[in-house]
């Protein structure tokens, strides 16, 4: 992977830049099946282009950490892949959005843009807010579809659960590929360079690789052995690393939906001679990890404020060395010490 980039694709059907286009922006939903977006530009006829941005601000926000973008990394080069295959290929921009959109509105006529919902931090979602105004201005029909069942806009939690089920119950959509014409933006790539992103090509040993292939391996290993002690292992440092799914990563950027794994389990499940309760239990920590996520989507304020007003008197004073030895694992307390200096090699850390 080290110093990979991104060359100028040889195909034939590309899209000339005077003509009508139509987008995806991709964001946390790396992968290709189950893809609402792609599953829809397939109605139309206009040539695609697909897109993936860093964004310079998001980068540098206080929740993001080099290994996060590595990880991107990783997925977009598995998307790639995938992607030539149909002979299209995936243009990867480094700059903010509104800028990015706008050079590509002054090249291509884009009739619509198809994306997910991102439920995200106050920064994305100001983000989202501003490309909103910015398709409205150029005539853009912007199309976003929920993610994982999660619901925008409503005022309170009532029938989510029906609502999640339901959803997680349809079929894995499965876009034809084959059918697209695809969009040349080489030109537009090179006014937004990776510049100053090597690190993005450094080995990440003893993490998990990120993209499609390396989620289905564990996706299968997980439903063919491991589950057994799922249950027995969660809360351990040492049995979790293999008992537990490890499918945390894959899942927050999209490498598998949710849908995906949940099906996957119910098949397990229906199968004879199984051990239902690990199965049981995952698939309810499944639907835990969708509803404290519409938990935030409903009251987002959480991240500003703490979540019960009675510990908003009190009064906080941080000691940065007692942060630093909580995050390098030097607080004396073995079990933290132990759990975080695997987090600080590994990037895991088990339910406890």
């Amino acid at each position: 992977m080290a110093g990979e980039v991104f060359p100028l694709p040889q195909w034939s059907m590309m899209a000339d830049a005077t003509k009508c286009i139509q987008l995806i922006w991709l964001k946390r939903d790396l992968r290709l099946d189950d893809h609402a977006p792609f599953y829809e530009a397939q109605q139309f006829s206009e040539p695609l282009l697909v897109v993936y941005l860093f964004e310079p601000s998001v980068m540098q926000a206080s929740d993001s950490d080099r290994r996060h973008w590595r990880f991107v990394w990783q997925s977009l080069l598995d998307i790639r892949q995938q992607l030539q295959s149909y002979g299209g290929d995936l243009s990867v921009f480094y700059g903010e959005a509104t800028d990015v959109f706008q050079a590509i509105a002054e090249q291509y006529q884009v009739a619509r843009m198809f994306s997910h919902q991102e439920t995200g931090n106050g920064l994305t979602f100001e983000r989202d807010r501003a490309i909103g105004s910015f398709c409205r201005k150029h005539q853009i029909r912007w199309i976003e579809f929920p993610t994982n069942g999660i619901i925008r806009g409503i005022r309170n939690r009532k029938d989510w659960s029906r609502h999640w089920y339901q959803t997680m119950s349809h079929p894995v959509q499965k876009a034809r590929f084959d059918r697209f014409c695809w969009v040349n933006a080489c030109r537009l790539a090179a006014l937004f360079p990776l510049s100053g992103l090597d690190w993005l090509y450094e080995a990440m040993p003893g993490m998990q690789p990120g993209g499609c292939n390396a989620a289905g391996k564990y996706l299968s290993s997980f439903f063919e052995s491991r589950y057994v002690e799922y249950f027995i292992g969660i809360s351990s440092p040492t049995k979790s690393r293999k008992s537990c799914s490890r499918l945390s990563p894959y899942i927050a950027y999209g490498n598998l939906s949710i849908r995906q794994v949940y099906l996957k389990a119910q098949e397990k499940l229906s199968q004879p001679g199984v051990k239902k309760r690990p199965l049981q239990q995952f698939l309810s920590r499944l639907q835990w990890h969708c509803h404290f996520i519409q938990k935030f989507e409903v009251d987002c304020n959480m991240e500003f404020a703490t979540y019960h007003p009675a510990y908003q008197s009190l009064e906080v004073h941080i000691k940065p060395e007692l942060v630093s030895a909580w995050e390098e694992g030097r607080t004396g307390v073995p079990m933290i010490d132990a759990c975080m200096r695997c987090v600080v090699a590994t990037g895991y850390l088990n339910f406890h």
